[in-house]
Formats: structure tokens, C-alpha cells, sequence
């Protein structure tokens, strides 16, 4: 995520999947007192904050955040903080990484994964910083969904890929299974990286945005490269991310309201033997 602001404003199709499966997630690892929580890609601090803190508070733990944009990181530590929370900036596929001296507990990452193109090279990352038995939890759109489609189109196109050429960095194709194959995918993929699937669901959610612009500002802060794009050219932006998604939806570009969909999947795995 970009812009911090943007996103906590209309971050309706990210929070309302959190309020549906985060629950699960939770409900669905082991806790226990005096644990060492990462919270991983904690973008603007505000899933961290509301549902994996009261968690850790309970069991009298503490949590680590990290993120690797600088500028959510400061968002969240201005908006969000908390003396059981250490925020940190960090990528898992660096071969640096903050905390490097401490074993987690578990491991939450709430609608990170989809971003990470190299997503063998995460697991293998998540299961070295584990303790034995330690959890990972997710929550991730899967590749196939409006606003990640929607971004590969514009990354694609004559006018915006001098812009856009790092995309392919982030659109984690590795994900984009076949409809009806996600669950069996994402199970071969975990149990061959040293995980034991505890739970694992994936699901199709709609949504119904109105007005169609809280779409597209919710596009536009969640995708990495718009700091590329000169500031005089982000209205024509816009207006080029409209077309594609009135157009997929088979509805006219000046429609006030547009209904987006998007697979999900969520689970809970526990560190096996390393295979990796």
C-alpha cells in the first residue's frame, strides 16, 4: 500500500472481508501467555490495532509489526500505538529483516500475501522466523480479483507500463488458479514448504460499490507503483482505471455504482520440518 490516508478512507472491500474471516483466523490459531506475535505487512495499522492487539493484550503478549513502505509505517505509528506494539519497516524477502533475533509464536498477515511474487521464498522466510510449532495465519485475495486484474491491464497498456514496469514484481500470478482448483492449489503449495494445514477456505465475495469512486481510490492506494506516475497525470489515470472496469462489468462508463468481485482464501498452518 502507497498512501496510507486513501486507504483507511475507503478500505470498504478490505474491511469488510477483515470483519468476516480475521474472527475465523483468530478464533482458529492456539494462543497462549507471554507470546512474540509478528504482525507481517501491517500496512496502516489498523488491522493490527483493532483485532490481533485485544489477542495479545489478553494472553499478556507482545507484537511486532512490520511493513516495508516508510510511509505507512509512520501513519500507523502516529495513529496506532500501543506499548505492547513495535512497529519496524521490513520485507520478508530481504536478506535483512528486523528482529532477526527473535523466534515468533505465530505469524499474521492479513492482505499481504497477494503482493509477494516470490511467495516460495516468503514461506521459506516465515518458517525460518518460526518457533517449533509456530502458526502462520493469512487472509488474501487471490490473483483473480477486480482490483489486482484491473491494475495488470493498466501495467500492460502502451500508455501507462513506462510507469508501471515493475509490476510484474508484485502481481503474484502464483496465485491465479484455475476456478474450482484455489483450495487444492494453495494445500499443495503450503504442505510442500514445511506447513501443516490446520485450516484453510477460500470463498468468491461480491461487493456493491456506490459510489464507483470509492473503488477507485481504493485501487489507487493499494497499488505500489502510482508513485511512478507524475501527480499531473493521475486524474487520466484515473479515468483509464474507470474504463477497464465499467467496461469488464459490461456497463457504461459513466455508472455511478459498479459490483466487483473477489476470491479469497484464508487459513492457519503450523510449522512442520523444513523442506526447503
Amino acid at each position: 500500500m502507497q498512501n496510507p490516508q486513501k486507504y483507511e478512507t475507503n478500505k470498504s472491500i478490505a474491511k469488510d472481508a477483515i470483519e468476516l474471516f480475521v474472527p475465523k483466523l483468530l478464533k482458529s490459531l492456539r494462543w497462549k501467555t507471554n507470546e512474540i506475535v509478528l504482525d507481517y505487512g501491517s500496512g496502516a495499522g489498523s488491522t493490527g490495532y483493532d483485532w490481533i492487539l485485544p489477542k495479545v493484550e489478553k494472553c499478556n503478549s507482545r507484537m511486532f509489526s512490520v511493513d516495508m513502505s516508510p510511509e505507512m509505517l509512520a501513519y500507523a505509528m502516529e495513529h496506532y500505538p500501543h506499548e505492547r506494539i513495535t512497529y519496524d519497516c521490513g520485507n520478508i524477502l530481504d536478506s535483512t529483516f528486523p528482529f532477526e533475533d527473535l523466534k515468533f509464536d505465530k505469524i499474521i498477515s492479513v492482505n499481504v500475501l497477494h503482493f509477494i511474487r516470490d511467495i516460495r521464498k516468503a514461506l521459506a522466510g516465515f518458517h525460518k522466523m518460526l518457533k517449533s510449532g509456530g502458526q502462520l495465519g493469512f487472509l488474501l485475495p487471490l490473483a483473480g480479483n477486480t482490483v489486482t486484474q484491473t491494475a495488470k491491464k493498466l501495467a500492460d497498456s502502451k500508455t501507462w507500463n513506462p510507469y508501471m514496469r515493475d509490476y510484474d514484481n508484485f502481481y503474484a500470478d502464483w496465485s491465479l488458479y484455475p476456478k474450482g482448483e484455489e483450495r487444492r492449489g494453495m494445500h499443495e503449495l503450503l504442505e510442500s514448504s514445511g506447513f501443516h494445514v490446520v485450516e484453510l477456505e477460500v470463498h468468491q465475495r461480491d461487493f456493491h460499490f456506490d459510489p464507483i469512486d470509492t473503488f477507485l481510490e481504493f485501487s489507487l492506494s493499494v497499488n505500489p507503483c502510482v508513485g511512478n506516475i507524475p501527480t499531473n497525470l493521475h486524474k487520466l489515470f484515473k479515468e483509464d482505471m474507470r474504463k477497464i472496469i465499467t467496461r469488464s462489468a459490461g456497463i457504461p462508463v459513466d455508472s455511478k455504482a459498479i459490483d466487483a468481485s473477489s476470491p479469497l482464501a484464508w487459513g492457519v498452518v503450523t510449522k512442520g520440518h523444513s523442506i526447503i
